[in-house]
């Protein structure tokens, strides 16, 4: 039995000795060459691609508490923060709103992370093994860890 398929059409018609057996559409591999001829054997659409990373926008509104911002973003990403302060009377405040492009959460809390001021910069810990998945925050410092299954990594 030989199978063609023209891709373009999604379309493929199993033949056998000129015999029109069976239609059946079948999902495109996006090259638009024409035909793909298989013989002895069934033909297997190619592996569905990822669907492409979409550039989002992040917002920090003016005069909003960065841990809540941090909160705001983490929870509908399935994240949660743990920010331990040393003075409970003192919060870090944005002063204008900013708006910035990131794929992630990830990226966004570090691209915001390294905007901040040198003297309220703050080091960020992602920790994918908890569940739910624990974004940490803690003192004055460039560092960033990722923990993906228990092995740390430093960026």
């Amino acid at each position: 039995m030989t199978y063609l398929t023209m891709k373009n059409l999604n379309l493929t018609i199993a033949v056998l000795t000129g015999l029109t057996l069976a239609f059946g559409a079948v999902a495109s591999s996006g090259d638009d060459d024409g035909f793909v001829l298989v013989e002895q054997g069934a033909y297997k659409a190619p592996p569905a691609k990822a669907p492409p990373r979409l550039l989002r926008q992040w917002k920090v509104p003016a005069n909003m508490p960065v841990r809540q911002v941090l909160e705001a973003w983490a929870k509908p990403e399935g994240w949660q923060v743990y920010w331990p302060r040393a003075d409970e009377t003192t919060e870090l405040v944005t002063e204008v709103e900013v708006s910035f492009s990131a794929f992630d959460f990830e990226e966004a809390v570090t691209k915001f992370a390294n905007g901040l001021p040198p003297e309220e910069r703050v080091a960020v810990t992602f920790n994918r093994s908890n569940s739910p998945k624990l974004l940490h925050v803690s003192g004055s410092t460039r560092r960033q860890t990722v923990i993906n299954d228990g092995s740390a990594e430093n960026r």
